[in-house]
C-alpha cells in the first residue's frame, strides 16, 4: 500500500484500513442509541453506526473483561443442573461457607468479580425474602434459618474490591407448583413495589401494573438491588423450564434497577446494556460486534430489551451488509443502531456443569486460554462458572485451575517489550491536537493516537532488538467501534514487504496484494500467522479477535504479526492497545533484529463529520506468549 522510508530497519508493521463512507448526509452525535430514518441510505446508516457509543456503565463493565459466574443453591446438594422447585430447603447445608475464599481465589487469578445464582429456576432463594418460604429462611439444617449467602458474597466481594453481579432467574420452577404464582392466569393490578412497606429503602417506591408473579419477581428484585451495597450486574436468563408462558415486565425491572442501582449493567438475550452471546462456550462470532441494528422504539431502546435481528444465535448481527438492509419498499430494515456489547459464558467444569457435581474435572490450562482468546479476544466480556462445592468453597483442584490459566495470560501480557520504544507518525500521516503518537504507548485507555485522516500509519522504533510472538492493539471505545480493516507488513531491509496481512471488512475493499481474512468488530484483533523460517508469505489462520492479537508468525526477518480489522461490515471499532509480547518457551522464534514497528490503518469516518469520526489507536504492545504451541485463534483483549 504504501512504503516507509526508514533506515536499515527490520520492520514488522500493523495496519488498520476502514472504509470512510462516501455519503454527504451530516453524520449523528455520538450516543448508545441513534435512530434510523427509513430514508436513510446504506452509507448513511453506516457512518451513524461508526457514533454508536457506549454508555459510562457499558463502558466501565466492558473494561472488566473476565468475571466469575457462581451457581450455587439446592443444586449443589441433590446433583442436579436443573432442580424441580419441590426440594426440600434442609438439604441446603454449606457447613463450612467461605465467601472470602471465593473472593481472594478469584481476585488472585485476575478475576474483577462475580455474578451469584441469587435464585437459579428451582426458585430456591439464597437470601431472606418477606415474599417467599422457599430458600434459606425455611432451611433449619443451616444457621437455623438465619443465613443469607447474597449478604456474605456480596461483603465479600467488596471487601475484596471485586464487582457484585445477581443472577435472579425470571422462570420459577417453585412458584409454578400447583397454587403457585408463575402463570397462573392473573390480571394486572396496580401495585406498589415494595408490597411490604417496612422494606421501602430511601423513600424509594414504584406505582406499577403487575400480575401476581411479576409483582412477586419485583419484590424480590428490589430486596436485592437495596440491601446489599453496590451491585454492578444483573443477569436475566432466557430460559424457562416450566413450560408455560407467563409475560415478563421487563420494562418494569429495569425501571427497578435503574431506580436502585443506576450503574448497573443488565444482561439479557436482548440487552438492554448486555447482549448474550448466544452460546454457552464461551466462544463469541469470528466478528462480533457491539453495535447492532434493531427495530424499536429509539427514544426507550437504552432500557429495553429488544431482541436482534435474526434472534441471539444469528451468524451475523452487525455487517454492514446487514446494516444496509431494505425492505421491500426500498427504506431502511432498522429504525435505530444500539451499542449492545456481547457476554459470553462457558464452564470451567469440563463436562459442562455449571453447578458442582461430585467426581467433575476442570478444563485443561490450553482449552481455557482458548475460551480467553476467543471470548475476550472477539469482542465479549468472558463470564467462567466457578461453581463452590458442599462445604461452601472452591475446590482447591479449581482453585488451581485458575492459577494455571493466570500464570498463562500474565505470563504473556505481563510484559510489553514495546516499553520504551519511540512511535512517529508514518510518511504522510498526521494526528489530532492533543493525540500525538506517543499515547499509543502510554498505557492509558483514555488516551490515544488519532489520525487526521481516516488512513494512516504509526511507526514505533524499538531501541534494541527484541524477540515476540504477539501484538496486541486496543481501540478507544470511547468514540465506539471504527476500524474497518487492518493489515500487517513486514520491513525486509529495504522495503515493506509485498506479502503484508490485511484484514478487511469486505473482500472488494481488499488490496489484492494483501493476504485477507475475516476480523472482529470492537476489539483488537488477535490473530495467528503459522509459517516456517525464511518463508515469505506465511499461511494465515482465520480467527477473530476483539483486542489482543497473537500468532507465531515468520516473514523474512521479521516474524510476529498481528491485524487487525473491523470485524462485520460499516466499520467502528475501538482500537487503541497495541502490545508486543513474549511468551516463556516459544516453539517459534520470532526475533526482530533490527527494530521498526510500523502500524497502518484506515477508520470508517464520514467526511462531514471529522472530528467526530477520526480512530483514536490507544496503546501498542509486544509480548512473547508463555505457551510453547502455535495457535490458530484471533484474539481480542478487553480495555
Amino acid at each position: 500500500m504504501r512504503t516507509l522510508a526508514k533506515r536499515t530497519l527490520s520492520v514488522l508493521g500493523v495496519a488498520a484500513l476502514a472504509l470512510t463512507t462516501p455519503g454527504t448526509a451530516s453524520a449523528a452525535s455520538p450516543a448508545p442509541v441513534i435512530a434510523v430514518a427509513p430514508s436513510d441510505s446504506p452509507a448513511t446508516i453506516i457512518a451513524n453506526a461508526a457514533n454508536v457509543v457506549p454508555s459510562p456503565r457499558q463502558l466501565a463493565w466492558e473494561r472488566l473483561e473476565t468475571m466469575a459466574f457462581i451457581h450455587f443453591g439446592v443444586n449443589t446438594f441433590d446433583g442436579r443442573e436443573w432442580g424441580t422447585g419441590t426440594e426440600d430447603p434442609n438439604i441446603f447445608q454449606p457447613t463450612g461457607l467461605n465467601t472470602d475464599q471465593w473472593a481472594a481465589s478469584l481476585k488472585d487469578n485476575g478475576f474483577k468479580g462475580a455474578v451469584l445464582t441469587a435464585k437459579h429456576h428451582d426458585g430456591f432463594l439464597l437470601f431472606p425474602s418477606k415474599y417467599s418460604t422457599f430458600g434459606v429462611t425455611s432451611d433449619r439444617a443451616w444457621m437455623g434459618g438465619n443465613g443469607d449467602v447474597v449478604r456474605n458474597f456480596a461483603d465479600s466481594m467488596h471487601r475484596y474490591g471485586l464487582k457484585a453481579g445477581i443472577y435472579l432467574s425470571p422462570a420459577d420452577l417453585h412458584e409454578n407448583q400447583s397454587g403457585g404464582r408463575f402463570a397462573n392466569g392473573s390480571p394486572a393490578r396496580a401495585v406498589t413495589i415494595p408490597s411490604d412497606p417496612s422494606e421501602v429503602v430511601n423513600g424509594v417506591t414504584f406505582h406499577l401494573s403487575s400480575d401476581d408473579y411479576n409483582t412477586y419477581y419485583e419484590n424480590t428484585l428490589y430486596e436485592l438491588m437495596s440491601r446489599y451495597g453496590s451491585i454492578d450486574e444483573l443477569w436475566l436468563d432466557g430460559a424457562n423450564p416450566t413450560g408455560r408462558n407467563q409475560p415478563y415486565n421487563f420494562s418494569d425491572w429495569i425501571r427497578i434497577v435503574r431506580g436502585l442501582q443506576p450503574n448497573a449493567s443488565i444482561e439479557n438475550d436482548g440487552g438492554p446494556d448486555i447482549r448474550w452471546v448466544g452460546n454457552e462456550n464461551g466462544y463469541a462470532r469470528q466478528s462480533e460486534w457491539s453495535v447492532v441494528p434493531y427495530t424499536g422504539n429509539a427514544a426507550t431502546a437504552a432500557d429495553t430489551i429488544i431482541n436482534p435481528p435474526g434472534g441471539y444465535a444469528a451468524p451475523d448481527l452487525g455487517s454492514d451488509s446487514l446494516l444496509s438492509q431494505r425492505k421491500s419498499d426500498g427504506t431502511s430494515a432498522w429504525n435505530l443502531l444500539r451499542w449492545s456489547p456481547p457476554e459470553c459464558n462457558g464452564t470451567l467444569s469440563a463436562h459442562h456443569n455449571w453447578f458442582w457435581q461430585p467426581g467433575d474435572t476442570w478444563r485443561g490450562t490450553q482449552e481455557l486460554e482458548e475460551i480467553y482468546y476467543n471470548s475476550v479476544g472477539r469482542n465479549c466480556n468472558f463470564l467462567l462458572d466457578v461453581p463452590p462445592n458442599r462445604t461452601g468453597v472452591f475446590d482447591q483442584s479449581a482453585v488451581t485451575a485458575l492459577s494455571q490459566l493466570h500464570n498463562r495470560l500474565s505470563g504473556t501480557f505481563g510484559t510489553n517489550l514495546a516499553s520504551g520504544a519511540n512511535a512517529a507518525n508514518d510518511t504522510g500521516s498526521t494526528n489530532t491536537s492533543g493525540h500525538p503518537p506517543n499515547l499509543a504507548l502510554d498505557g492509558n485507555l483514555d488516551t490515544s493516537w488519532q489520525l487526521t485522516n481516516t488512513t494512516g500509519g504509526l511507526v514505533l522504533t524499538l531501541p534494541q532488538a527484541r524477540t515476540f510472538d504477539v501484538i496486541s492493539t486496543q481501540e478507544d471505545l470511547n468514540i465506539g467501534q471504527r476500524v474497518k480493516s487492518y493489515a500487517v507488513d513486514a520491513w525486509n531491509g529495504s522495503s515493506w514487504s509485498p506479502d503484508r496481512d490485511r484484514h478487511h471488512d469486505r473482500p472488494e475493499e481488499a488490496d489484492p496484494a494483501a493476504v485477507t481474512g475475516n476480523r472482529q468488530p470492537g476489539e483488537v484483533a488477535y490473530h495467528r500467522i503459522q509459517g516456517r523460517s525464511g518463508d515469505r508469505r506465511a499461511r494465515s489462520v482465520p480467527a477473530a479477535g476483539r483486542r489482543r492479537c497473537a500468532r507465531d508468525h515468520h516473514v523474512g526477518v521479521g516474524r510476529q504479526v498481528c491485524r487487525r480489522q473491523r470485524g462485520g461490515d460499516g466499520e467502528r471499532h475501538r482500537g487503541a492497545v497495541v502490545g508486543l509480547q513474549r511468551r516463556q518457551q516459544p516453539a517459534v522464534e520470532l526475533h526482530l533484529r533490527q527494530a521498526t514497528i510500523g502500524l497502518r490503518q484506515q477508520m470508517h469516518g464520514h467526511p462531514g463529520r471529522r472530528n467526530q469520526s477520526r480512530h483514536r489507536s490507544r496503546d501498542l504492545g509486544l509480548h512473547r506468549r508463555r505457551r510453547p504451541t502455535v495457535e490458530r485463534q484471533l484474539r481480542r483483549h478487553h480495555h
